[in-house]
């Protein structure tokens, strides 16, 4: 999230989360809100994961209004979660008991 103008006073901005993944299971509960400092410019909002056996699922991160900021535009963002698949390794070629050498 950016931050445009200044913030000179500690800022709790609200936040909402939707999606198909749920939190607590494919991650971990989320902050309903987070606090900017004075002088902040920007912010990451981490999104720790659980685990999931969906082959994807989307968070939706939302600002919601609030005082002492405006929200603009977009107000949300969208983070899709895709379980990579174990690879598995190919077998080795047949060997041949018979070979034919030439040459």
């Amino acid at each position: 999230m950016t931050v445009t103008g200044s913030v000179s006073t500690p800022t709790d901005v609200h936040l909402a989360w939707s999606g198909t993944a749920v939190p607590g299971s494919d991650y971990a509960t989320p902050p309903n809100s987070i606090t900017l400092s004075p002088g902040t410019t920007d912010v990451t909002v981490p999104v720790h994961l659980l685990g999931s056996d969906a082959p994807s699922k989307t968070v939706v991160l939302t600002l919601e209004t609030g005082t002492g900021y405006h929200v603009g535009d977009p107000a949300s963002a969208t983070m899709t979660i895709v379980v990579a698949l174990p690879s598995c390794p190919l077998p080795p070629p047949p060997l041949d008991t018979n070979p034919t050498f030439t040459g």
